[in-house]
């Protein structure tokens, strides 16, 4: 039954290293939505999209016109309601005001990951509230010969749909077992090993392959992200990147997030190896050599 055991002790090492890389990748990830770098992703590939910008462009022009109305000022009558359409729209696609809602979102993102984390909220989708009230009237205020007379107006939030409510329901799902992959992933991994320096046949160099075993996953994982991107790694999890952890991962590690997701890889790597190299040299060191033979 030797064979058995050598065959049991490889796939606990295996098991042991997916654990630990695992545990890296999730806690760079949830860090990555408590501390709003994935909501502001989220929001920035959401304004990246034409058609949420058309839109978005589009619901803050007739909240715009609705507010001059509220104030009693009819710019379909005055003949500016085309020029103002024209200069908010023009405006919504520019750098300086998607660096604005950003702003705002950067704010209000312990509410947005609040969303994320609550598994007992109906399927819906992630939607940014933004307050355009100062760019619609700055927009206004450009308007040639008449816009400096109109009195500021208060114009209601726009929402912004940053996800579907079928990818949110996904990725809050897979949220949850990222959670529990930081909380226990470490910990699981570390009784795997107990459990396999039980099993297997040489202790002595059960922890330095297990050292190497986690160096090597964590390294390919590095240089899968590094050079291929998220998306490549991504399509290797079960489900590719229409599985629930794979949405969840395409999501929250953007392009601000792969980073950090590199640098915990890399130190994951470096330390294996070290402490590997460490029980390696500790078998080493204590190796029973044969007593010599005198005649």
């Amino acid at each position: 039954m030797n064979w058995a055991r050598t065959v049991v002790s490889a796939l606990i090492i295996l098991v042991a290293a997916s654990l630990f890389s695992a545990w890296a990748v999730s806690a760079v990830a949830v860090r990555a939505i408590e501390d709003g770098t994935a909501v502001h992703g989220i929001a920035e590939d959401a304004l990246d999209d034409p058609e949420v910008v058309a839109a978005l462009g589009d619901a803050v022009a007739d909240s715009a016109v609705a507010g001059l109305q509220a104030r009693g000022i009819d710019p379909a009558r005055l003949g500016l309601e085309e020029a103002l359409r024209a200069l908010i729209t023009d405006a919504v696609d520019t750098d300086t005001f998607k660096e604005s809602l950003l702003e705002q979102v950067d704010a209000a993102h312990e509410q947005l990951a609040a969303q994320l984390g609550n598994t007992l909220a109906s399927p819906a989708p992630l939607t940014l509230e933004i307050d355009v009230s100062g760019y619609v009237n700055a927009q206004i205020d450009t308007i040639p010969l008449v816009g400096v007379q109109i009195p500021d107006i208060q114009v209601d939030p726009i929402e912004v749909e940053a996800l579907d409510a079928e990818t949110f329901d996904d990725v809050r799902s897979a949220y949850q077992w990222l959670r529990i992959a930081q909380d226990w992933a470490l910990w699981t991994g570390i009784g795997v090993v107990v459990i396999g320096m039980f099993v297997t046949l040489r202790l002595r160099w059960f922890l330095p392959k297990v050292g190497a075993a986690t160096a090597a996953i964590a390294g390919a994982l590095f240089v899968g992200t590094h050079f291929w991107g998220v998306e490549a790694v991504v399509a290797l999890l079960p489900g590719g990147k229409d599985g629930s952890i794979g949405r969840l991962i395409l999501e929250v590690v953007t392009e601000a997030a792969v980073p950090a997701v590199e640098l915990r890889l890399l130190e994951l790597a470096a330390w294996a190896l070290i402490i590997g190299l460490v029980f390696f040299l500790i078998g080493v060191l204590t190796y029973p050599r044969p007593k010599p033979q005198y005649r």
